[in-house]
């Protein structure tokens, strides 16, 4: 147990330094202040579960722009199909991406679940910034 929590530590200080000019980086996060490996590992679930909310809330703005009831110059229906596969094939990506990245630890223990979490936290805010700045 002490060699996962100071694992996870040591992991938090690369992932500190490797993030540190990123403004939305997972390093400005409240599990960094969190001493016990099981209570960051639920805390990097219960993030990445809120940044997942937030991508599908920003998703759906973003869509919004596209299927708005002003006059385009496009194919409303085609612009938004593509848009929805793209999201789609965005999410298979990311989890295949994430899983593998944690895979190079014991599934279900706390540097799976720290990395798994983390990878999906760092995409979902790419994406979420993606749809702020890209809007139609």
């Amino acid at each position: 147990m002490k060699k996962t929590t100071s694992f996870i530590i040591i992991l938090l200080s690369l992932a500190e330094t490797s993030y540190a000019s990123s403004k939305d980086a997972v390093n400005k996060t409240p599990c960094m202040g969190l001493s016990h490996s099981v209570e960051i590992s639920e805390c990097m679930i219960n993030l990445a579960e809120s940044k997942k909310i937030n991508y599908k809330k920003e998703y759906e703005n973003y869509l919004e722009t596209v299927t708005t009831e002003e006059e385009r110059p496009f194919d409303k229906k085609v612009i938004a199909k593509l848009v929805k596969e793209a999201r789609e094939n965005w999410e298979v990506y990311i989890e295949k991406e994430c899983l593998a990245e944690a895979s190079v630890y014991e599934e279900g223990n706390s540097p799976y679940i720290f990395s798994y979490n983390y990878c999906l936290i760092k995409h979902y805010e790419e994406r979420i910034k993606y749809y702020r700045e890209n809007k139609f």
